[in-house]
């Protein structure tokens, strides 16, 4: 029993090093890390969303949900009993798992084919779950081997053919169970495994030690697309794209992480000094909350307030023509004669000098969300169903000139004729039908644009208590936020600059009356009950319409996220 002991501590020790990131090269687009099932039961379970989905009123869902997976798979035999008995092997892991992807950029085409490259998945130790028995279980879920092997980190794996791309694995490699895939695995599996030893960290410290940590190495997919070689000329196209400023987001890191009674999310993104183009417009650097917090109606619990540089608009919109040289089919000055002859007004000093920087979105909480049934739908279809049922009060420079503005293209595009308006509140609210088939209404008081896009009560009602807030909020006077929003912020620093609010038991309740509209009610009863076993989004729906009540009753429903700008970083804080 003696000579057992240091074999026992070496193995411990070994065990402590097999750190699933000790696979990941720097150089990855897209790094995971985050813990096991078993770790985030034990984090969260004192959290309001933890309990809500721990709930006794969940298992029947989620035993659903699983089945209509295992049903849809295509799998028979062993390998369907198996992948049923996935979900319940895997809830007692509670190690650490890594997640990579690496794009082969030297063989992009831009064509029909999948993206080339390799994706890793490695999975360290837990002490209180076997490992070897998750191999067992892969080993007979994944694709079988076609008889050839590769080397993975000294150790010999299986190649296994999948539909789309080559699997290799699993294999135990230095203390982890790794698994991975691609376009040529025999050819890229290597890059995972032949890193210096002086290799540097593959993300950020804070995102190693969150629950859930996810890191995108934006400014190198950018840059590295740009430098695609092809005969179609799509590399061109990233090249625009950074140039209009989206190669200046050079990282994006998202994490998630037990905050006492909630649920704490962090979404950040970091400048590298470039221009930032038209991101620049969403991500100003400010010094105080918006202004137009205080005509957000108090009933409301969908909501948000952004703050957007609007002046930028103005002085960016020449230099959009430079970059887009060769793509626009007319000249800047051509753009400007037709929008003139169209509307009556110039297009820089009429419109875009008198846009102001924030606004308030508001949902109408009573509305389905649009859902397409049809890819052939028209384009402006698509618009209806896509931003109908919103209310958007936008700030603006000066209200009197855009009332004036707004009545000259109006007439413009004959658009009066079958123009209504009602005075409310000593403010006329006007309303049309655009194009003949997307109903709005509109109105300005003040230096404040109000349009409801849709014909929903809720969006008419929520068109006048913002005219109400108007005209009753004074600018001195502190929103008084809800409670439940109240709590959430007090865990948050007080310096944000734009805020968003949502009811998750609106949003569901909207969804399931969307898909209800598409499938109909009778198959949603079916979901719940159980009698339709083979349609994983059913499925999903219906545990959503499970959810909502547990997550009212666990104080779970409301999700609060307040943005952050500066020079170099956007920052978003979640507390749900």
């Amino acid at each position: 029993m003696r000579i057992l002991a240091p074999l026992l501590c070496t193995a411990a020790l070994l065990a402590q090093n097999a750190d699933p990131l000790q696979f990941v090269p720097a150089d990855c687009e897209v790094v995971i890390r985050m813990r096991g099932p078993a770790a985030w039961r034990r984090e969260f379970e004192s959290t309001g969303l933890g309990k809500a989905f721990a709930s006794p009123a969940m298992k029947p869902s989620w035993k659903r949900l699983f089945t209509a997976i295992a049903n849809s798979s295509e799998l028979s035999g062993e390998r369907r009993a198996r992948a049923e008995s996935m979900p319940q092997l895997l809830q007692a892991y509670g190690g650490e798992v890594a997640i990579a992807i690496r794009a082969d950029w030297s063989k992009l085409t831009f064509g029909p084919e999948p993206l080339p490259g390799a994706a890793l998945i490695a999975l360290g130790p837990d002490p209180d779950f076997d490992l070897n028995e998750l191999k067992a279980a892969l080993d007979v879920v994944l694709p079988p081997a076609t008889g050839s092997e590769i080397t993975l980190g000294g150790v010999s794996a299986p190649v296994r053919a999948g539909k789309v791309y080559s699997i290799a694995g699993p294999v135990f490699v230095n203390g982890c169970l790794v698994l991975v895939g691609g376009s040529d695995v025999e050819r890229d599996a290597r890059l995972f495994f032949d890193l210096p030893a002086d290799s540097p960290e593959p993300i950020a410290e804070h995102v190693q030690g969150a629950t859930f940590g996810l890191q995108i190495n934006t400014g190198a997919m950018v840059a590295r697309l740009c430098d695609v070689e092809t005969d179609t000329g799509p590399a061109q196209w990233m090249a625009m794209v950074r140039d209009l400023g989206f190669g200046s987001a050079d990282n994006v890191t998202l994490t998630l992480f037990p905050d006492g009674h909630f649920v704490a999310q962090s979404l950040g993104v970091e400048f590298n000094g470039t221009e930032r183009g038209l991101l620049g417009l969403l991500s100003p650097t400010r010094r105080q909350r918006p202004e137009l917090l205080r005509f957000v109606p108090p009933s409301s619990r969908t909501w948000s307030v952004s703050p957007f540089d609007g002046r930028k608009l103005e002085e960016y919109y020449p230099r959009m023509f430079e970059i887009l040289d060769g793509v626009m089919t007319m000249s800047r000055e051509e753009l400007e004669e037709q929008f003139l002859q169209a509307t009556k007004l110039r297009l820089v000093e009429d419109v875009l000098a008198l846009i102001g920087d924030e606004y308030i979105l508001l949902q109408d909480p009573t509305m389905p969300v649009g859902i397409l049934e049809d890819d052939s739908d028209e384009p402006l279809t698509r618009v209806q169903l896509e931003y109908s049922n919103n209310c958007l009060a936008v700030a603006v420079r000066n209200g009197e000139t855009m009332a004036k503005n707004l009545d000259t293209v109006i007439r413009a595009r004959g658009l009066h004729v079958g123009r209504k308006s009602q005075d409310y509140a000593g403010t006329k609210i006007y309303r049309l039908a655009l194009l003949g088939v997307f109903p709005l209404e509109y109105a300005i008081k003040g230096d404040l644009l109000v349009i409801g896009l849709g014909d929903g009560e809720g969006v008419r009602h929520n068109v006048r208590a913002v005219l109400d807030r108007v005209g009753t909020a004074d600018a001195e006077d502190e929103f008084e936020f809800r409670p439940e929003v109240e709590e959430r912020l007090a865990r948050m620093p007080s310096r944000w600059h734009g805020i968003e609010v949502a009811s998750m038991t609106e949003i569901i309740s909207n969804i399931t009356k969307s898909v209800e509209q598409v499938v109909g009610p009778d198959y949603l009863q079916q979901t719940a009950s159980g009698e339709v076993e083979d349609d994983p989004w059913s499925a999903m729906i219906g545990l959503f319409a499970t959810l909502a009540p547990e997550l009212a009753r666990q104080d779970a429903a409301t999700v609060v996220s307040v943005d952050y700008f500066t020079r170099t970083r956007f920052l978003s804080r979640t507390r749900w």
